[in-house]
């Protein structure tokens, strides 16, 4: 095998290892702000409102 091939099989080996994942977690931190999402115009509005302060 020459130096191109053992290159090429590297890169092969490499493209297709797939790395360990670990698992996602959400995270939440508390805002002050209680939001009713139930209508949308209202949650934007106080959304925007929050944002204008």
């Amino acid at each position: 095998m020459g130096v191109s091939e053992a290159v090429n099989e590297l890169i092969r080996r490499g493209l297709l290892a797939q790395p360990p994942r670990s698992a996602f977690r959400q995270r939440t931190l508390p805002l002050g702000v209680s939001i009713d999402v139930s209508s949308i115009a209202d949650a934007i509005e106080v959304l925007d409102g929050a944002a204008n302060c």
